[in-house]
């Protein structure tokens, strides 16, 4: 027996619940708030439990996503978030909007990051070739000029050369010889000089020149700069995230059980 102003724990037993249907939820959140019974989950499913699951997935996903470290010359939240959880006043909405912020900058930056990699490789590939401006090269077959670059071995080279055709060499590295092959064409596109034909062109015409592609890389990549800087940021709210979690869970587990719970007429159950 327990003294006079002291608790004794009982131990648990089963019960059963019976509650009218249409007060289903009002009854559990009752016996949620006077914490008397321990519910046994039962599998239940709905649609405002898929919705519950969806935001706890966009949480996590932004609190993954987030960097740990707090940024330069944020102020760290003053309560833990296991403290800021059990508080009446936990944003969930802002919780939400934080993460759906989060997760576009970071499909943002991934979508940043693929679009840098091909240029980096367009780049690589232009770059044995040198400075050209590949509209340059499109306008002047609107003259009637027409101009193919070609990478060439010597026998190759020497071929073209004794051909008659006219090359220009733009660079020479690991036994190969980078030419622009510069043709005169008629109104049909047929070249007018005579002789072996070139080498088909090693370089398709690309869109953008070497100066444009450094142009369109710094962008992307100040684009990038900014989306991490957002990024590091919202890290500041990662308690308040994690708050809004726990409070969620609660929720789905709330929503779980009100809707594993059996029906007969007007009449809602747990057992």
């Amino acid at each position: 027996e327990a003294g006079q102003g002291e608790r004794m724990i009982l131990p648990m037993k089963r019960a059963s619940v019976i509650v009218l249907d249409s007060q289903r939820a009002q009854s559990l959140r009752e016996l949620r708030r006077l914490g008397l019974l321990h519910v046994r989950q039962a599998p239940g499913a709905s649609d405002a439990l898929a919705g519950l699951l969806d935001q706890k997935a966009s949480l996590e996903r932004a609190l993954a996503v987030l960097p740990l470290d707090t940024p330069k010359g944020a102020v760290p939240p003053a309560r833990s978030a296991a403290a800021a959880a059990h508080q009446p006043g936990v944003d969930l909405k802002g919780g939400l909007e934080r993460a759906r912020e989060a997760a576009e900058v970071s499909d943002k930056l991934r979508d940043l990051g693929d679009a840098l990699d091909r240029l980096r490789r367009e780049q690589e590939r232009l770059e044995p070739w040198g400075e050209f401006e590949p509209a340059d090269i499109a306008a002047l077959r609107n003259w009637g000029v027409s101009v193919s670059l070609h990478a060439l071995n010597d026998r190759e080279l020497d071929g073209l050369r004794q051909s008659g055709a006219r090359c220009f060499l733009l660079a020479r590295a690991r036994g190969l010889s980078r030419v622009a092959v510069v043709q005169t064409v008629r109104e049909g596109g047929e070249a007018r000089e005579t002789g072996a034909e070139p080498p088909p062109a090693e370089l398709p015409l690309p869109e953008l020149g070497l100066r444009q592609l450094r142009e369109k890389r710094q962008e992307l990549e100040d684009a990038v700069a900014q989306g991490q800087q957002r990024l590091a940021q919202l890290a500041s709210e990662r308690p308040r995230l994690r708050a809004a979690l726990q409070q969620l869970e609660r929720e789905i587990v709330f929503e779980q059980t009100r809707a594993g719970m059996g029906c007969e007429g007007p009449v809602a159950y747990l057992v």
